[in-house]
């Protein structure tokens, strides 16, 4: 008999590892900055303010980031119903509540059942998922690009320059992969012949057209994030301009994706402190990041049970599988 792959549990420990260091990088901050002060600044919270915009965030986000699924899934897997990616979204969102990449994997295997298509190909779509949200970032930090006061004014502008290469390059890239290797059905035939070219395929396949409808369909994702983070701000007397606090919150929220922790928590609030040092007090600004996590994961749940029914559905009748286009 073979030796086993792997020691007893350590699937649950290493699901549990983000959750630690979560919890590790949480208490370090709070007890850096004075955790009754942290106390005192969520008490004196302008929760009128912040409950109102949350609720908001929470519906428009979980709306805005299904669409872009819909169409990416649409155009690089499936033709599939957005009730459908309404309901995968919801429910994977409890695995991401864990961590990013979970909840991301969890749609992966279910559309690789759905269509049949290998999960590294599905892994692959959302390989091409990260490249377009990296590049709406830009675009957005690239519209609101301005002094913002602190010192990482130049750091901004270069990561911001940069940046906005992205989506050039990926453009000639492709272009350079339809040249190498001709026509659509040849390019096909040698992206998906192994692995890890099939990581690769969804970027180098999709039509240009579907590509830049994938970049628009997520490009209101980076304001709206980023907006509600500065009303956070505000609701908890972190006194920051708009337009620096756009910019700010940019860059905070590109660290507090590094998927790490369960929906960056800790990473997340390390980089507000880090960014937002000049426009408030540490505690304030560490209330205000730790109420944006508690309450993004606060929908996150309400949204998996409200299409928990959905989903138990779906797992016993999956609808017929038509393909992409």
């Amino acid at each position: 008999m073979a030796p086993p792959t792997s020691l007893p549990g350590s699937g649950r420990i290493q699901r549990t590892i983000p959750v630690i260091l979560a919890g590790a990088i949480s208490v370090y901050l709070i007890l850096l900055v004075s955790p009754q002060k942290v106390v005192d600044s969520i008490a004196r919270a302008r929760l009128d303010w912040f409950l109102p915009a949350s609720i908001a965030f929470v519906v428009a986000s979980f709306y805005l980031d299904s669409a872009g699924l819909w169409v990416l899934f649409s155009r690089t897997v499936m033709r599939t119903p957005l009730r459908e990616v309404l309901i995968v979204r919801a429910v994977t969102q409890f695995m991401g509540a864990v961590n990013l990449w979970l909840g991301q994997m969890g749609m992966a295997y279910y559309y690789s059942r759905r269509s049949n298509l290998p999960m590294t190909y599905l892994v692959g779509t959302f390989l091409l998922l990260f490249v377009v949200d990296l590049t709406d970032m830009f675009l957005f930090a690239g519209a609101v690009i301005g002094p913002t006061g602190t010192k990482f004014d130049t750091a901004f502008m270069i990561s911001v320059a940069a940046g906005l290469m992205l989506l050039p390059l990926l453009l000639l890239g492709r272009r350079a992969s339809e040249k190498r290797l001709g026509d659509l059905k040849e390019a096909s035939l040698w992206y998906t012949k192994t692995g890890l070219r099939q990581l690769f395929a969804p970027t180098f396949l999709i039509p240009t057209a579907d590509l830049l409808l994938l970049v628009f369909a997520r490009v209101f994702r980076y304001p709206l994030r980023a907006f509600y983070v500065v009303i956070a701000m505000w609701s908890f007397h972190v006194d920051v301009p708009l337009g620096a606090g756009l910019v700010v919150a940019c860059f905070t929220l590109l660290l507090g994706s590094i998927p790490l922790t369960p929906q960056g928590v800790g990473i997340l609030q390390a980089a507000g402190l880090f960014f937002f040092e000049s426009f408030g007090a540490p505690h304030d600004v560490l209330a205000a990041l730790f109420a944006v996590s508690a309450a993004t994961m606060a929908g996150h749940f309400l949204f998996g049970l409200y299409y928990l029914k959905g989903g138990l559905e779906l797992m016993r009748t999956p609808p017929p599988a038509e393909p992409a286009g």
